[in-house]
């Protein structure tokens, strides 16, 4: 529907990347609820890490209190993007 309807992309969690991109090759997936492997969860219920997010094919990461709510917001920054050069080089 989202796709009939001229949209751009789908705002999803990792847990849904497989399933829009079924559905839709062509719809941006923009993932929400990413977190590191030792980031609290917050309220959030279907986090998924950034690794995950990556490989299930993810376009654009949403990165919200992981960062804003560190104490050293650049070395929260750091730790994720080492998640996402970790992805990006060692195979699934």
């Amino acid at each position: 529907w989202a796709e009939k309807a001229g949209a751009y992309g789908l705002v999803c969690s990792s847990a849904e990347l497989a399933s829009i991109r079924q559905i839709s090759p062509t719809l941006k997936r923009v993932t929400v609820a990413n977190r590191s492997a030792d980031a609290p969860h917050h309220d959030q219920v279907r986090v998924g890490s950034f690794v995950e997010s990556y490989r299930g094919g993810a376009d654009f990461y949403v990165i919200g209190r992981e960062v804003t709510l560190a104490d050293d917001p650049i070395a929260a920054l750091d730790r994720i993007e080492a998640d996402l050069q970790f992805a990006a080089l060692v195979p699934s």
